[in-house]
């Protein structure tokens, strides 16, 4: 917890309610403040992985990716962005513009792979090439994992991806 002169900072969120006194004609102001002090901290500790993560991802050459079922939405960081020549600001993946990216020869075998990911709840991993976004080759080893609710129901694919 942060301190400040040897003190722990709380962290308040505060909610104002202006009410008429029809008694005193006139009007009474309420403040419910609640303690998200474990809320700042888990932020502040998940903002600082995250940019741990970032610094790996460029030192290591590791990107990471996350497709999310339920709201059809596919994430690539900065890493993946650069094996595939995309530009992060202006490139939005999604799961059917990923798979095109692969060679050809490789779509369908990748396409199934995911697939049964999802389907199944299955990790997988695999040596394949992608043709990147300037027409260069680029031979590529993803991993995957899925993630699934408490019914056993994959809700999000994640992995990562690097270039070989």
């Amino acid at each position: 917890m942060d301190t400040c002169n040897g003190k722990h900072k709380i962290w308040l969120a505060k909610q104002t309610f202006p009410l008429w006194n029809d008694r005193i004609e006139d009007q009474t102001i309420y403040i419910i403040a609640t303690d998200v002090s474990e809320l700042v901290m888990a932020r502040n500790a998940a903002e600082a992985a995250t940019q741990q993560i970032e610094m790996l991802q460029d030192m290591a050459g590791v990107g990471y990716w996350s497709i999310d079922i339920i709201e059809g939405t596919v994430t690539w960081s900065n890493e993946v962005h650069r094996i595939h020549r995309t530009d992060p600001d202006t490139f939005q993946p999604t799961l059917e513009l990923g798979l095109n990216f692969y060679h050809p020869d490789d779509v369908d075998e990748v396409s199934q792979i995911v697939d049964v990911a999802i389907q199944n709840g299955k990790a997988f991993g695999f040596k394949k090439r992608i043709i990147a976004v300037d027409k260069t080759e680029v031979h590529i080893e993803p991993h995957g994992l899925a993630i699934n609710d408490p019914d056993g129901n994959t809700v999000r694919v994640v992995g990562v991806f690097r270039e070989i």
